[in-house]
């Protein structure tokens, strides 16, 4: 059976005694109650650094339509342990800076966010899953594609300096289109630019700012425009 996101909007993690979030308050979860609906509540931990927030989504099962929908919140991706601000922050670290390694930026993205185990091959597999997203709308506005030849034999090597470059720009177009604050932090000069990715402190919620802002409008414009979760 299909499962299909709703996202709430702007929705974030506020500090709370039992560590804990719902995504919709007891008294709109009475309100969508209908004989041919069955409400579940989905349970899962989100790693915010120095503290574990658990995470109360909503499934609800349509009967006569036989749909499934899980109502998550913006900010986290389900099956996935970190907020989804880790992963752009780590995307974004990564991809605007040519000479930057997947280690270095995980090791960067671990202090800001106060975290033990992200790791680079995290970072990696979130990056190929946004470049799986990615590719096929430049290719489309471009009118171009490889050959598939061509396209296999890469996947069976390392890719060169310049593949890698070329996909750090990709990724940084679409986060560019999706919003203004990259646009503008990455055309700040050099000293500004260089800061900006030690600057922040996230080790645990609230999590606010222009960053946050910025995140949040990445994921909502990807889900708008594409009926899809970012990564």
């Amino acid at each position: 059976m299909f499962l299909k996101y709703i996202l709430t909007e702007e929705l974030q993690i506020k500090t709370s005694p039992d560590k804990t979030f719902n995504v919709l308050p007891e008294n709109i979860k009475k309100n969508i109650r209908q004989e041919n609906l069955t409400i579940t509540v989905r349970r899962y931990k989100l790693d915010c650094g120095q503290v574990e927030y658990e995470i109360n989504c909503l499934e609800i099962y349509d009967r006569e339509n036989g749909c499934r929908y899980l109502i998550i919140p913006e900010f986290m991706i389900p099956r996935r342990p970190f907020p989804i601000y880790v992963y752009i922050y780590a995307i974004m670290l990564y991809s605007s800076d040519p000479a930057m390694g997947q280690r270095k930026a995980a090791k960067r993205t671990r202090e800001v966010f106060g975290l033990q185990t992200f790791s680079h091959t995290t970072l990696g597999r979130a990056m190929k899953k946004l470049e799986a997203f990615i590719k096929p709308l430049t290719e489309e506005n471009n009118n171009t594609s490889e050959n598939p030849t061509t396209e296999a034999k890469k996947t069976k090597s390392f890719p060169s300096v310049d593949q890698i470059k070329k996909r750090k720009e990709m990724v940084i177009s679409y986060f560019k289109k999706a919003s203004d604050w990259v646009k503008d932090t990455l055309q700040e000069d050099e000293d500004e630019k260089e800061q900006w990715d030690i600057s922040l402190n996230y080790k645990r919620p609230p999590y606010k700012g222009k960053f946050i802002e910025a995140c949040h409008n990445i994921v909502n414009y990807t889900f708008l425009n594409y009926q899809r979760l970012l990564i």
